[in-house]
């Protein structure tokens, strides 16, 4: 629902932004069009983080994880391997969410790349 969601972001966050203002919102939970209460899953925090990115045309994101950045493998499974990836395409990290990466959702992806938005983990 990008047209209603970009509409209650800028009627609701952005003037605050605009003044200064620090907003804080809750991600993973939303409402269905009947209203009722829904999880996005996995990751829907920064699904969210990534929706009101786009529509507030951010200049970038970031997230916070229990790891320093994307990796190269699982620090918990082969920390021998895990070294940290300093740059990724939106269509690399997309592809590592799609083959197991954990560190991403893949729909956090699309929202940012839709505007060329930079994300930092």
């Amino acid at each position: 629902l990008w047209g209603e969601t970009r509409g209650h972001v800028q009627r609701l966050m952005a003037p605050a932004l605009a003044a200064g203002q620090v907003v804080l919102a809750q991600g993973y939970i939303a409402r269905s069009p009947e209203g009722k209460t829904v999880t996005l899953g996995r990751e829907g925090s920064d699904f969210t983080a990534a929706i009101v990115s786009n529509c507030l045309d951010a200049q970038q994101m970031t997230v916070w994880k229990d790891v320093p950045g994307v990796l190269s493998a699982n620090p918990k499974t082969d920390p021998s391997q895990a070294s940290l990836l300093p740059l990724l395409s939106y269509e690399q990290a997309v592809r590592m969410t799609y083959y197991g990466a954990t560190v991403l959702h893949p729909n956090t992806i699309r929202p940012l790349f839709d505007k060329r938005i930079p994300l930092y983990v």
